[in-house]
Parts: structure tokens; sequence; C-alpha cells
């Protein structure tokens, strides 16, 4: 009961301490009017919220959730979106949920911003690299890590470019090409101890780690002579700068875990004296100065295991594990003492508490599992929160610019409407009026025609074929007599053959004649013959006529033909011509 009040009591301590560091964090960022100087320490409280990613990432991601939901509502004004996805980018990698980093760094590398920055550039690109590494994905990380590299070396940006041949070398040896990897690590080291006397270029944290990087590739090739090499100029330039370019716990990280490098690697080829050296070297410092470092104690019990030193082993092993400040005993730290505990006493025959310390190492595995899932599913949480929120403020915009873009639309729809309006309104009484004035030249065209025809039949005695037409009428004057008369062109299967026969010539005298006539084929000019007829009924208003009846009656089959062939000749439709003879008999009513 006492147990579960205090754990109560701790909880909310903990939870009052989150939100008091978020609100000192977020002060700046609620204001509306920020000045320059503000927006820097805007900048400068995310700098301080990617630091924190290394010792509490939970709570940084979640002031970096805060900020990113306060920023969305100002349109990003105090920092750039870039940014932020930078920092969920790190903060993710820290907590090792590479597919999640991936994605943050690479919106962050789309942007203009950063596409347009050279060493925003290079920094993501390298970093989302470095994340596809560890995901395997190694052709990707090679794509990246080639770009940042390029732009780098484009820009003369000596300290990048050592960074990104370091992780180059490392997409090498994931893809077995050891040449390469060499190669690159050796390049990497060159640029910096070329530039020893350059701060902006200069890193002995890089040399350091390079140098490690460089024996830990020949000691996995076995080539364990290099590897010493490697470890030794690295120790002799460490020694030479005597911690003076970096913190007291780097340099001393450094020089001990490559005193356990050169252990291992003089055991290796079975130089026990030196190897023994060395180790106690790492040994004494890791006792001096509290190294804590998970990598440097792997490498000294690595020594001592293989070297049977079990007692040794078991001490250093303890005192590590007295030395630990985390109070939650479940961590990979506890994991790797009950491990290397377990192996040092099964190597001293002490089976009982080698089986007791293996057991802890299962129930510690068991609970690391445990804990990885609830965190995974913690991530899951926060991801499902994150995106509710930002699908709400997403959908308080998209209701917003629906509504303004509904009252927009609205507006120009009414305004077209009415420009349409008026549109069909003037367009009908110009169509109107063309289409009286074309009526009215029709009707005048039919006055003369039937004054030229009555004159044509006054001079003309009727004449059929075989009745001896007189020596001066053409033939195509006979022609034109004997279709006014049979109106023969009402047949829609009369052909040139059939009329040719019938005015006692053939076909071809026949066309010839209308062709010097009139410039028409034989089928022009019988359809000429067909919508002058399908016109006059039209004009008899009094037998009501039916559209389809007319043009059946007058020799056409086809509807569309006859309106298009209608249309072509009087300019106007034949609905149209309906419509014009029905108002005029209407107006002399």
């Amino acid at each position: 009961m006492l147990m579960n009040r205090t754990q109560t009591i701790l909880s909310s301590i903990k939870k009052f301490f989150q939100i008091s560091c978020l609100s000192i964090l977020l002060i700046p960022f609620s204001e509306d009017k920020v000045c320059a100087s503000e927006k820097v320490g805007s900048q400068q409280k995310l700098d301080k919220i990617e630091a924190l990613r290394t010792t509490n990432p939970q709570l940084a991601w979640h002031l970096a959730d805060s900020i990113r939901t306060l920023e969305k509502t100002v349109g990003y004004r105090n920092i750039p979106e870039h940014r932020i996805n930078f920092l969920f980018g790190r903060i993710a990698s820290a907590m090792n949920r590479n597919n999640q980093a991936v994605d943050f760094f690479l919106k962050a590398f789309e942007s203009d911003s950063v596409q347009h920055n050279s060493s925003q550039y290079i920094r993501t690109a390298y970093l989302l690299a470095e994340d596809l590494l560890i995901m395997q994905d190694n052709e990707r990380s090679m794509k990246y890590i080639l770009m940042a590299l390029e732009k780098s070396r484009s820009e003369k940006d000596l300290y990048n470019e050592s960074v990104c041949l370091g992780i180059l070398s490392k997409v090498y040896y994931f893809n077995d090409q050891m040449d390469k990897a060499y190669e690159t690590i050796a390049q990497a080291i060159s640029i910096l101890e070329e530039n020893r006397n350059n701060p902006m270029v200069f890193s002995m944290d890089k040399l350091a780690i390079y140098r490690s990087v460089q024996a830990d590739y020949y000691g996995y090739a076995n080539e364990h002579e290099k590897s010493i090499e490697s470890v030794k100029k690295g120790l002799e330039v460490l020694e030479k700068e005597d911690g003076s370019s970096m913190d007291e716990v780097n340099y001393h990280y450094w020089v001990a875990s490559l005193y356990a490098m050169l252990a291992s690697q003089y055991q290796m080829i079975g130089q026990e004296a030196l190897a023994k050296q060395n180790a106690d070297k790492a040994i004494a410092m890791i006792k001096d100065y509290k190294i804590l470092r998970i990598d440097v104690y792997y490498k000294v019990l690595y020594y001592l295991t293989n070297a049977t030193r079990y007692d040794e082993a078991i001490l250093l092993t303890n005192f590590l594990k007295a030395n630990q400040t985390d109070p939650d005993t479940i961590n990979i730290f506890n994991q790797a003492y009950t491990e290397f505990l377990a192996q040092s006493y099964e190597g001293k025959g002490d089976y009982q508490n080698a089986y007791n310390y293996l057991s802890q190492n299962s129930q510690i595995t068991n609970a690391l599992n445990t804990k990885a899932r609830a965190e995974a599913s913690m991530a899951l949480a926060t991801v499902y929160e994150t995106s509710k929120k930002d699908a709400q403020i997403l959908a308080g915009e998209f209701k917003l610019k629906s509504k303004n873009r509904l009252i927009t639309f609205l507006v120009i729809g009414i305004l077209l409407l009415a420009a349409i309006s008026f549109l069909i309104w003037r367009n009908s009484k110009i169509i109107k009026a063309k289409n009286r004035g074309l009526y009215e030249r029709l009707k005048e065209q039919d006055r003369l025609y039937a004054e030229l025809r009555q004159l044509k039949t006054e001079t003309t005695k009727d004449i059929l074929p075989g009745e001896g037409p007189k020596e001066e009428q053409s033939l195509f004057e006979k022609l034109e007599i004997y279709l006014y008369q049979t109106q023969r062109y009402t047949e829609p299967s009369l052909s040139r053959e059939t009329l040719a026969l019938e005015m006692g010539t053939n076909y071809k005298y026949l066309c010839d004649a209308i062709q010097e006539s009139c410039g028409l084929t034989f089928n022009d000019y019988l359809n000429g013959f067909r919508l002058d007829h399908a016109r006059n009924l039209l004009y008899d208003l009094k037998t009501n006529p039916v559209i389809e009846d007319v043009l059946l009656s007058s020799g056409f089959t086809n509807k569309s033909t006859f309106y298009r062939l209608f249309r072509q000749k009087f300019g106007l439709t034949p609905t149209e011509l309906k419509m014009l003879v029905k108002e005029e008999m209407k107006n002399s009513k």
C-alpha cells in the first residue's frame, strides 16, 4: 500500500516537472507578434530540445509535438516546418524509431529551404543515410550519403566531407566492399590530420572514432598488425592533445577504448604480455574516471574472459554495476552485466552463481522486450495522437476554406448564370432577326423563280419522253421540265441510269449536261429538287406537316442528312422555317 502511494507521488512529481519544463520552453512560442530576436530565441529552445533527446527522448518528443501544434496555428511563423521535421527525426533516431526518423528527415530534406541551404542539405542527407543503414536499406543509404558527399565537396566543406566519408565507409563495409571501406575511412582520417590547425575542420572526437573504426575493419579482416598500428596512431594523437581540444569525459573514454582495442588485438596475435599491459591500462582508466560506456566494457570483458581472468572480470563487472546511476534496473547495462557474470562464473566452475545470473539475464531480457513493445505501443499512440491533432487542424482549415470556396462559387455561379441568360436572350433575338431576313429572301427567291418558270412554260410546250422534242431544247432543259411535271425526284431509289433511260439517253450524257449547266453532280442536282419540294410542303401549315413525313415525302431517308442539306441550302433548319411560317400566319390574322 505504501509502495503504491509512493509510486503515485513520484509519478505526480515527474508529471509536474514535465509540465513545468514545457511551460518554460513554450512561453515564447505562444505570442502572436514575435520580433527577430524572439525568433532566434525560439531556435535556441529548439536546440535545447534536440540536446534533451539523449537524456529524456520521451519528454523531448512531447515538447517538440507541442511546438509543432502551436506553430501550425500560426503557419510556422517562428520556426520553419523543415526545422521541426528535422528535430523529430533526431529524436526518433535517439528512440531507435528509425522508420519514423527516415520519414521526418525525408520531409525536411525535400523542403525548398533545405535544398537551398548547403549545410542543412549535407547534414540532413548524412543523418538520413545513417538511419537507412541501421534499417539495412543499404541502397538508399548509399544514394543519400553520396549526395551529401558531392555537396560537401562542391562547397569545399572539409569537415562535412570527412563526416560523409566516415559514414560512406560503413556503407561499403556492410556491402562487403572492404577495399572501398578501407579507402574511404583513410580519406576521412587524412582530411582531419591534414587540417589539425584548422578548428573549422579538425575534430578530435571524429579522428578518434575514425581510427577506432579503421582498427575494427582491420581486426575483422584478421589484419591484426594493421589494426594495432591504427590504434597506436589514434593514441598518439590523443596523448599529444592531452584532452585540450575535447571535453575530459570524451578524452578518457577514447583513450580507454583504444587501450581495450589494443589488448584484444595483441591477444589475437598471441602477445599476451602486451595484451595484459594495455588491458590493465584500460581497466585502471575505467575505475579512476568511472567510464561507464558499454562498448569499452565489452572490449575489456572480452579480453578478460578469453584470458581466463574470471575473478578480475567479476570484480570489474561489480564495480561498473555499483556505479550505475540509473534507478531503473531493467536496462541494457544490467543485461550485459548479468550475461558476463554468468559467463565468468561458468568459466570458474561456479555453476550455481552462473545459473542465478543467467536466470536474471533471462528475466531482464524478457522485461526489456516487454518494455520495447510497450514503447513501440506508446510510439504508435503518440503518432496516432499527433495524426489526430493534425487531422483536427486540417479539418478546421478545410472547413473554413470550404465555406469560402462555396461563397465564391455561389457568387461566380450567379454572375455566370446572369451572363449566360443575357447571352442566350441576346443570341435568340439575333437568330430570330437573321432567320426572318432569310425567310423574306427565300420568299422573294420563290416569287422570282415562279415568274421565271411561268415564262418558260408559256414559251415551251409540255414535253414527255418519246414525243420528239424540238431540237432547240437542250437535254438539261428537257430534264428540268420532266422532273417538274413527274416529280420523280421524290422517289428515294431513283438512279441516274433509270432517269437517263426515261430521258432516252445514257447516264454519262445526262450527268455531263447537269455538270455543264449548273456545275452540280447528279445527286446534288436531285437533292436540290427534293429540298425545294420539302420547303413547299412546310409552307402549307393547313396540313400541319410533320418533319419526318416531309423528309420521306421529298425523297430523303435519313433525318440528319436532310437537316444538314436543308440548312446548307436555305440557312435555316426545317423546324425554324416551320416556326417562321406559323409566326407569319399569326401576324397576318
